[in-house]
């Protein structure tokens, strides 16, 4: 029999340290995400506990918004 132990769900905080674009390679249509930091970023001490998340960007008509934002999370220490 297997034992299943739950364990709290831990406090994180959300900075967003990046923009995201969708391509298309002209060659063989393939799709990709670009990504790059933003100005200022610098990102140190990342290990397996943070997770990185894609958010949906709002464009503006005439601007060359990016399609996504890169935001990590990072866990809370005690």
């Amino acid at each position: 029999m297997v034992e299943v132990v739950t364990a709290a769900a831990q406090e994180t905080k959300r900075e967003f340290i990046g923009r995201a674009w969708m391509n298309k390679a002209k060659k063989d249509g393939r799709e990709y995400i670009n990504i790059r930091f933003d100005k200022g970023v610098k990102v140190t001490n990342l290990d397996e506990n943070c997770q990185m998340q894609l958010w949906p960007n709002t464009k503006r008509e005439g601007k060359k918004d990016a399609d996504l934002r890169l935001s990590i999370l990072v866990p809370m220490t005690a």
